[in-house]
């Protein structure tokens, strides 16, 4: 086993772990893959010295064991540009945005945030801040799952089609 590869996954644990518990809300989740991933870098070592900086190797074993873990559970894994936000919340040395374009994508989100229905808003709080399951929020409004999975879906999908039209107007 290569120590310095060791020493990298021990020595970032902790953001890792909170990179994933963002994606699965769970903190016995979050802690449960850690260890798959741990196994991974262990079992797919590459030779001491192929790999200059392993960070970078072992997030992406972390994000791939995240996304399969949730299709294992069957629930939808994040948008690419959910992803993205995410990761580079997370991991802001490998942004590729300036942190100006970071606030621009803020603002724009409170703005078309702000313009929701209540409703429409409380389905995105609910779901993608508080991490609700879509059976319990299905549950807590007497709807059937699939029909609040569709609602939800929608909402999503005219919030950032919301975020891109804001922000290609104050690009211009």
């Amino acid at each position: 086993m290569d120590r310095h590869l060791l020493q990298t996954l021990i020595k970032h644990e902790s953001e890792l772990k909170g990179f994933m518990y963002s994606f699965l809300r769970s903190g016995q989740d979050a802690e449960d893959l850690f260890q798959e991933v741990a196994m991974v870098v262990v079992e797919k070592n590459p030779d001491p010295g192929v790999i200059k900086d392993p960070y970078p190797w072992i997030r992406e074993i972390a994000r791939r064991t995240v996304l399969a873990h949730l299709r294992a559970k069957k629930r939808k894994a994040p948008t690419a540009e959910m992803e993205r936000i995410l990761t580079n919340s997370f991991f802001p040395a490998e942004q590729e945005e300036s942190e100006e374009e970071l606030f621009r994508e803020r603002e724009a989100l409170r703005d078309c945030l702000r313009r929701m229905r209540p409703h429409h808003r409380e389905l995105v709080h609910e779901r993608f801040v508080l991490g609700r399951s879509l059976g319990e929020m299905a549950k807590l409004r007497s709807k059937q799952e699939g029909a609040l999975r569709r609602m939800v879906s929608r909402v999503r999908q005219a919030l950032f089609a919301c975020v891109r039209r804001e922000l290609a107007v104050r690009s211009s």
